[in-house]
């Protein structure tokens, strides 16, 4: 069957529809906690759970435990990774879901006055990391492996996740402007976490209801078998490096642009909310032309284009910062958000293509968490290097942009390039279902 062809039957539609669907459903709980803890609680957690501590120190814990979340993804890819690269990835995929929503959930319903309230909260922001490290990867790796012939917009549904949750912090957004003080400081702050328990259900729909092959039929690389973890670790090393500028930007977007914009350059309130929906409209609309390009282009001609474009838009936001207005350069964030749309649209063919069927789950997530990871850490390693030099501050933000966006382009063509075949295992589905291995 080609990619002209209508699928082989409609159940197959209909199961990669569920498939899609419940991939994004999973991407949008592990996007959520990302995008809420920082807005929450790097807002107001410092007098609740550490009255005692110094602004600065109360602001350093927190920092640290939103950083605990990365920290830990990775050990949440290996142990979910394994699961579902042996069993079933819906079954992997739901328990993550479910461990990430447990996690952030409970921090709702913690006793901040409690002795015990600081380590429970790490041991959340523990778990929440496990979860995270098998959610988001196993949702690509789903829709990828079920994505039918001649529709790989299937496969990019799965990144519908990063848009949903900005929209749906837009509630605790507004909570927290319209709100007085004193009041956030008591229950609503605790709405949002508990918000995060609705992926309970979502959990026991993919468990139960999304649709997910036996490892035996799974999509199979065609890739040579005799050094397994060499290529392994050749395709781990590219795919971090392809993800990475995505991470990274996402990270500038989600922690400073969400957070710091308002309260530290007193960006007006409505303003506030009009960047955080604009970027959802942004993201809506990059992943829809991501999908459309991917019927005519490949997944790592996607991935860089959409890197290369989402470079270019975030240098614009920091020289608007830095010579414009803050205003003008808040409004330009949804632009850049926009282009990575077109990046993470890709992003699913191209890291399921990399890896083996039996290491797939398993090499996604773990290009998912050190991408995540790394880019966390990078805008932190950067304001370290400008801070005694605060005048090069723009440049050296700039430099290292395009820097992270030549390195995502270099890892998208190398991880097509490292495939004996060139047409990946998933990429080729929407050509053809016999694929032919040289």
């Amino acid at each position: 069957m080609t990619a002209a062809t209508a699928p082989d039957h409609p159940s197959q539609d209909n199961a990669s529809g569920h498939s899609g669907w419940g991939a994004a459903l999973a991407a949008l709980a592990g996007w959520y906690d990302f995008l809420i803890f920082p807005i929450v609680a790097l807002a107001h957690f410092g007098p609740l759970f550490f009255p005692q501590a110094s602004a600065s120190q109360a602001l350093a814990s927190l920092v640290g435990l939103w950083l605990l979340a990365y920290v830990m993804r990775p050990l949440g890819a290996l142990i979910f990774g394994y699961w579902g690269d042996r069993g079933r990835r819906t079954h992997a995929l739901a328990a993550a879901v479910a461990l990430s929503a447990l996690g952030a959930g409970a921090i709702g319903a913690l006793p901040t006055t409690a002795g015990w309230a600081v380590p429970v909260l790490v041991l959340c922001r523990a778990l929440t990391g496990l979860g995270l490290g098998g959610a988001w990867s196993g949702g690509m790796v789903l829709a990828a492996e079920q994505a039918v012939p001649g529709r790989p917009s299937l496969a990019a549904i799965a990144q519908l996740g990063l848009p949903l949750a900005m929209l749906g912090t837009i509630g605790a957004v507004a909570l927290f402007i319209l709100l007085p003080t004193t009041s956030t400081e008591t229950w609503p702050w605790r709405v949002p976490f508990l918000g995060a328990l609705i992926f309970l259900p979502v959990a026991f729909y993919i468990a139960f209801v999304v649709p997910d092959r036996a490892p035996a039929e799974r999509p199979a690389s065609c890739a040579h078998t005799d050094t397994p973890v060499h290529r392994f670790g050749i395709a781990l090393f590219w795919g971090v490096a392809s993800a990475l500028l995505a991470s990274a930007l996402t990270f500038f977007h989600g922690l400073f642009a969400v957070h710091y914009a308002g309260p530290e350059w007193d960006v007006p309130g409505l303003l506030y909310l009009a960047g955080v929906v604009l970027s959802a409209v942004g993201g809506l609309v990059g992943l829809g032309i991501g999908a459309r390009l991917l019927h005519d282009m490949p997944a790592w001609g996607v991935v860089t284009l959409g890197a290369l474009a989402a470079s270019g838009a975030f240098v614009g936001v920091l020289v608007l910062l830095a010579l414009v207005s803050v205003n003008w350069a808040f409004l330009l964030v949804p632009a850049c958000i926009g282009a990575l749309g077109i990046a993470y649209a890709g992003l699913p063919t191209l890291l399921a293509d990399a890896f083996d069927a039996p290491r797939r789950y398993t090499g996604v997530a773990l290009v998912s968490s050190l991408s995540g990871l790394f880019g966390a850490l990078l805008p932190l390693e950067i304001n370290h290097l400008a801070g005694p030099h605060a005048t090069y501050a723009l440049a050296w933000l700039i430099l290292v942009t395009l820097a992270v966006s030549g390195l995502s382009a270099l890892g998208a063509l190398a991880l097509n390039m490292a495939r004996p075949d060139r047409d990946g295992p998933v990429d080729s589905q929407r050509k053809s279902r016999e694929r032919v291995c040289n």
